[in-house]
């Protein structure tokens, strides 16, 4: 009777119990696959009165029923996306465009960043099951900030590189944290001798002297409505985004930003409340400045187009400024074009909003990530030029239909200083007359 008993709560419990396996944590150092992809699941209808009680003092002494066999498909895709084909007149199942096209960058610029990354102590096996290799976890990352939206869900990254929803998850956290800590050097704000050299190419180029720089805001679409108690400031028009502020040199490399910011906050609002801004004598001489839109401020170390007011035509100096420093500003639309090009992932960014700080340090982390990787990249002669994207259905020039009106945008007064002096330099060498 007593064992009826038992076999009875064991049957109660078993859905708990099943439950319980499919929840179990992947966040340890150990490489499991998800436990529902199991291929011996117990069935009530051939499980005999002996096997019951054999799984139920297992259950007793160990808390969980005993594991079955994994379904794993191996390294099928990593065979086949970086191993070599029989085919001899084709060594590589993936041509180079292919490679470039489902990891975002050449087979040589991989190789780069996994040598840069190999050795972080984060892909030490501290478990008694060891890790995949580096590479694999490297690619699934690619992979993940690789695709959009849904493109880089649990799911799509199942299907796609065949290791298990855990899994993949864990790789990409553990590879944005190798890159953030082995790649550090890659972000950084110019030092006096190189702002020389980029205020010398802004000049050479441009006619533009002691320009080291230029600012510009951009936005991330998120894919899932955020479920926090500010959930209505990422909302506008153009749906519910994060805003960023990005400073890019004259090779396009990311020099500065702020992310994690709410879409309707202000572009200027965000560079006021900024280290740049709140201790600009750290990062500018009093001559150095950066390019911006007419959406900030004219300030010591900013200098802006002049805005068109609808209804008044610019006065011909003003509109020929513009003109001459529209070429050079377009250097940032073009940083976060190949960004976003390369790295689709910050167009529709997969990732919940709540009130726990930790969903946007996740954001954060992630695309301090992409931004060092970005810069490497660029830095190894790995443009991505032909990642280019033209995002203009969320980038407009000057657009603060999205954002908050930030009342210190108009500039006039004291601020102007700069922007006058500017003026004067291109009126006296003949380029505005």
């Amino acid at each position: 009777m007593e064992r009826l008993i038992h076999i009875e709560m064991f049957r109660e419990s078993n859905l708990l119990l099943d439950s319980l396996l499919q929840d179990s944590s992947s966040d340890s150092d150990s490489d499991d696959d998800d436990d529902d992809d199991s291929d011996d699941d117990i069935s009530d209808s051939d499980n005999t009165v002996p096997t019951l009680i054999t799984h139920y003092s297992r259950t007793i002494e160990n808390r969980y029923l005993e594991r079955g066999k994994y379904r794993n498909a191996g390294n099928r895709v990593m065979e086949r996306d970086f191993g070599r084909s029989p085919v001899a007149k084709k060594p590589y199942w993936l041509n180079e465009d292919e490679f470039r096209q489902r990891y975002r960058m050449n087979r040589g610029s991989f190789e780069a960043v996994l040598d840069s990354i190999k050795e972080n102590s984060i892909f030490v096996s501290v478990g008694k099951r060891k890790q995949r290799p580096v590479g694999h976890q490297l690619a699934v990352y690619m992979r993940f900030i690789g695709n959009s939206g849904i493109g880089s869900s649990a799911s799509s990254l199942r299907n796609d590189m065949e290791f298990g929803f855990g899994s993949s998850y864990q790789y990409v956290r553990r590879v944005v944290k190798a890159i953030n800590s082995s790649l550090q050097d890659q972000y950084s704000w110019p030092d006096p001798s190189e702002r020389k050299s980029i205020a010398n190419f802004f000049e050479e180029h441009y006619n533009l002297p002691f320009c080291v720089g230029i600012i510009d805001g951009t936005l991330h679409r998120l894919n899932t409505k955020p479920q926090s108690s500010d959930a209505a400031d990422y909302h506008g028009r153009k749906g519910d985004t994060l805003s960023t502020l990005i400073v890019s040199d004259h090779k396009r490399r990311i020099r500065y930003y702020q992310a994690g910011w709410p879409g309707s906050a202000h572009d200027n609002r965000i560079l006021r409340t900024s280290r740049l801004s709140c201790r600009f004598q750290e990062y500018f001489t009093p001559e150095e400045y950066m390019l911006g839109d007419s959406a900030f401020t004219n300030r010591s170390f900013v200098v802006t187009t002049y805005k068109e007011v609808s209804g008044h035509m610019l006065a011909h100096h003003k509109r020929k400024f513009n003109e001459i420093v529209k070429p050079p500003r377009a250097i940032s639309e073009h940083t976060n074009g190949i960004l976003k090009g390369r790295f689709p992932y910050l167009r529709e960014i997969q990732m919940l909003i709540s009130d726990d700080p930790k969903t946007i340090l996740r954001i954060v982390q992630l695309f301090h990530s992409v931004v060092l990787l970005h810069n490497f990249l660029i830095n190894i002669q790995d443009e991505g030029d032909d990642f280019l994207h033209a995002d203009d259905d969320i980038d407009d020039d000057d657009d603060e239909d999205n954002q908050t009106i930030d009342t210190t945008v108009y500039n006039t007064g004291e601020n102007d200083n700069k922007r006058e002096w500017l003026m004067s330099h291109l009126e006296a060498i003949g380029i505005i007359l």
